[in-house]
């Protein structure tokens, strides 16, 4: 006969395995929130830390600015920063990546050598105003960053509180996100508007930024820039997710930071992702949203594409899944055999994103999805812009002008 102590144990058993299994997964998802700026390729000035929050990657860029200043003798070099986009907030059940994201920005701003000055993080580009995790702890932390973004997306930024980005028809789901903090808002403060640089129109320049007409701020704002050389950074509007939602184009290196603009689709069950669209956060339709997606991909003027929420892809390979996009919507873009099919045509190109542990395994990805063989040099600008491919790289496409 089996004892009461004996018998309870085997009742626990059934119910301990599931708490156990949570718990192993909030561990795993805690150390994945760990966070380093990586070169995507030498001597481009383009930096790329990856998170994790569940199935979802995230992907924050950090571009380098290297300028001298000074006279004669004195001069010296100076090393400004910006970041596009802040990723995801601290929770308590998911994790630190806020705080982790800071102490990457912290890291990679560290002078080069004894007695030097840290770089500068002068500005913070958000794509969109979901994309502001760590963006009050970024503030504190530096406290002359301005902020950039849009100006159909300043009233989600400014104000006691922020104006809500989900509109009204957002579903379920997406709220009960909110409440767990895994869609990250400002809180009831917002951001101080001195501080906000709003960008007007459908595309430019971020070193024109502080020169619209009718920019609040506008002569203080324009010093506060008058180090970011034209050529570095410039902006398109995509018409997609939010009401001003943008993607930055890193002109050194041709490289499309889209946002949410598009993001992977199927990354949950493994394999390389399709793309799709996000459309819950705008007042557009969804279809006009996708097809303002695909309008922006197809248009070219960039050569490797960099969702906010993973992925590296081609412009090539960017356009032909938009492309493949039926008349429904595109929650999936490949079937399993297309997936197989095309993986083994790419399979360096689009290695999956290795942990933080794995330096070199993600330094190559990054070189890959940027034009470059694992450890090359830098494509020349005409090589990026016109869709250039080294080996190792795979083929890609040109394009026109954003």
């Amino acid at each position: 006969m089996v004892s009461s102590d004996k018998l309870s144990k085997l009742v626990a058993l059934p119910t301990a395995i599931p708490a156990l299994l949570v718990g192993l997964l909030l561990f795993t998802q805690w150390r994945s929130t760990a966070c380093s700026f990586k070169e995507a390729a030498p001597g481009s000035g383009l930096l790329v830390c990856r998170q994790r929050l569940l199935g979802w990657e995230l992907q924050t860029a950090l571009v380098k600015v290297e300028r001298r200043e000074g006279w004669l003798w004195g001069r010296k070099q100076v090393d400004q920063w910006v970041l596009v986009d802040s990723g995801q907030a601290d929770t308590l059940m998911f994790g630190g990546h806020a705080s982790s994201l800071v102490r990457a920005v912290v890291r990679a701003l560290a002078p080069a050598r004894r007695g030097a000055p840290p770089g500068r993080l002068d500005a913070i580009v958000l794509t969109h105003a979901h994309a502001v995790g760590a963006l009050p702890k970024l503030l504190h932390a530096y406290p002359d960053a301005l902020v950039v973004a849009h100006a159909e997306e300043r009233d989600f930024l400014v104000g006691s509180p922020p104006a809500a980005s989900l509109n009204g028809t957002a579903t379920a789901t997406m709220k009960a996100a909110r409440v767990l903090g895994l869609l990250p808002d400002l809180g009831p403060e917002g951001i101080p508007a001195e501080r906000l640089l709003a960008l007007q129109g459908d595309a430019g320049d971020l070193a024109d930024a502080a020169s619209y007409e009718g920019s609040p701020g506008t002569k203080q704002l324009r010093k506060r820039l008058s180090w970011l050389p034209r050529g570095v950074l410039r902006f398109v509007r995509t018409g997609v997710h939010t009401p001003g939602s943008i993607a930055v184009v890193h002109e050194p290196s041709a490289t499309m930071l889209a946002g949410d603009a598009v993001a992977p689709a199927g990354s949950w069950w493994g394999g390389r992702p399709g793309l799709g669209v996000e459309p819950y956060a705008s007042p557009q339709a969804a279809g006009a949203q996708k097809a303002a997606a695909k309008r922006l991909i197809l248009q070219g003027g960039y050569s490797w594409l960099l969702p906010l929420h993973g992925g590296n892809y081609s412009l090539q390979r960017a356009q032909e899944l938009v492309q493949a996009w039926p008349d429904g919507w595109p929650l999936h873009t490949e079937s399993a055999g297309e997936q197989a099919e095309a993986a083994g045509q790419d399979e360096e190109r689009f290695e999956p994103s290795k942990g933080d542990d794995d330096e070199q395994g993600i330094a190559d990805t990054a070189a890959a999805g940027l034009g470059l063989s694992p450890g090359g040099g830098a494509a020349t600008g005409h090589q990026a812009m016109d869709g250039g491919s080294p080996a190792g790289a795979g083929d890609a496409g040109s394009g026109s002008e954003l």
